[in-house]
């Protein structure tokens, strides 16, 4: 069987076309704000200022945030892994949820945490004030960088 240029570059473009046409754009994530935090939820947000992918905690039938002992398997909205990927954080639960930033909890064993208080917001965690939970604690408040940091939040 004998091919002729033509026909082959024909043929050719009429796969391309064909290619094109079917080709569909992955659907893009949409950035979260901190409006989408609900009432009673405590969000972590990828971006500073509440913005990026979202990852809502939880609550218990007691109304209370549910623990995330480990953020290794949980996923901003945005398909970002959220362990040691967090910039921002809403806390609108009736409690003070506390962020370690090495998955340790209940009790944070040599390394550092932040508390956000019942209703309490930070839109950055650059300069957070964090405590010490390794021996040789003094109990007192030091301004630590705890962006992309959190490994656990309870």
């Amino acid at each position: 069987m004998r091919f002729t240029i033509r026909a082959v570059m024909a043929a050719a473009s009429a796969v391309a076309a064909a290619a094109a046409m079917s080709a569909v754009a992955a659907p893009t994530a949409q950035a979260a704000s901190s409006a989408d935090c609900a009432s009673g939820k405590v969000c972590l947000f990828e971006g500073a200022g509440y913005t990026g992918g979202i990852l809502t905690l939880g609550t218990n039938s007691s109304g209370l945030p549910n623990c995330e002992k480990y953020l290794g398997d949980n996923y901003f909205s945005s398909g970002t892994l959220a362990d040691n990927n967090a910039s921002s954080v809403i806390n609108n639960s009736g409690t003070a949820v506390v962020s370690y930033n090495k998955a340790q909890w209940p009790s944070p064993q040599g390394d550092w945490y932040f508390i956000v208080s019942a209703g309490g917001r930070l839109s950055s965690l650059t300069q957070t004030t964090s405590y010490w939970g390794g021996s040789g604690s003094d109990g007192r408040g030091y301004t630590v960088n705890m962006n992309d940091s959190v490994s656990a939040a309870c």
